[in-house]
């Protein structure tokens, strides 16, 4: 019996200890939060909740803030569901197995149906994975404006760009259209990268279209600074990430200022080199979208280097 007193007297005082040392955890972390702006609590609790905790070694963007949906795309949203709920044909198709469901196509979508939609939480999730983020923003943030390029009339899973999909170079070697909802009286940035292209060694991408003082998806106005040309995976050197990233101007860029963030001549591979952050960092820009697909090596490469590079294909 006495044994067991000293036992009990022992389990409890550790739970004790357990409690105070839980309470002051609470208190410490009560008094940091107080202290954090709105985007570091938000960060905070989600790498709390997150096991095992990892440690995100980037800085965050001031656009990682949860970008807040506008009314009517949920009004309009609420509505649809309503009414499908009230819907007895599509309810006796749907438990008989023969309700079609609509595919509705993210790349077209306004930026109010794409947030709406909770697209840009698939995209943030798969650019997470795919580690999108850190190689070629140094940074996460949360897609505010929908963007995408399109090659062909149509937009598909194999003729844009979304988050993740599979796409052949022979499919991409005219120059794609662009896809956005632009603001009034705000210019964009658009930038195509292979986020795998870097052959040298260093930190970086393979710039394959940087067109500045984007003011519509008609680009006949815009500023380019380099001429597109197409993904150039070399062989052996497995799947690349072809990324586009939409940035949000301060105002009008000079041709100078543009062209100061890319090498002297564009036709050499190597001035095709260039590192994203330090772009958006030089030009003063801020990151307002983008979208990936993955490309591999095909029968087109070897003619693409030798047209637009004027060097034969690396092997690997």
């Amino acid at each position: 019996k006495n044994l067991d007193k000293k036992r009990a007297s022992g389990m409890w005082a550790k739970a004790g200890l357990i409690q105070r040392t839980v309470r002051g955890a609470v208190a410490s972390r009560t008094a940091m939060q107080a202290t954090l702006s709105l985007s570091e609590r938000l960060m905070a609790s989600k790498i709390s909740k997150t096991q095992p905790t990892v440690v995100i070694t980037w800085r965050m963007s001031s656009s990682s803030v949860l970008h807040p949906v506008s009314a009517p795309a949920q009004e309009q949203r609420q509505k649809e569901y309503r009414e499908r709920r009230q819907n007895d044909e599509m309810e006796s198709k749907s438990r008989w197995g023969e309700l079609e469901l609509p595919v509705f196509d993210t790349a077209t979508l306004s930026d109010d149906e794409y947030l709406a939609y909770g697209a840009q939480k698939r995209l943030r999730r798969m650019a997470l994975l795919h580690q999108v983020y850190f190689n070629v923003f140094r940074k996460t943030f949360i897609p505010t404006k929908n963007v995408s390029v399109t090659y062909g009339d149509a937009s598909s899973l194999s003729t844009s760009l979304y988050y993740g999909n599979i796409m052949t170079p022979a499919t991409m070697l005219e120059q794609p259209t662009l896809q956005m909802t632009p603001e009034d009286g705000k210019l964009y940035t658009v930038l195509l990268v292979d986020a795998d292209g870097r052959m040298d060694g260093q930190a970086g991408q393979l710039c394959h279209w940087f067109v500045g003082n984007v003011a519509s998806n008609d680009l006949s106005e815009a500023t380019t600074v380099l001429k597109y040309t197409p993904p150039s995976p070399a062989k052996n050197t497995g799947v690349h990430r072809f990324v586009v990233a939409l940035y949000e101007q301060p105002g009008t860029l000079t041709t100078e200022q543009l062209s100061s963030v890319v090498g002297d001549n564009a036709g050499d591979l190597a001035q095709r080199f260039v590192r994203c952050d330090l772009i958006e960092a030089q030009l003063k820009l801020k990151v307002k979208g983008t979208a990936f697909s993955q490309v591999q090596w095909d029968e087109s490469v070897p003619n693409s280097f030798l047209t637009h590079f004027g060097i034969a294909e690396p092997q690997f």
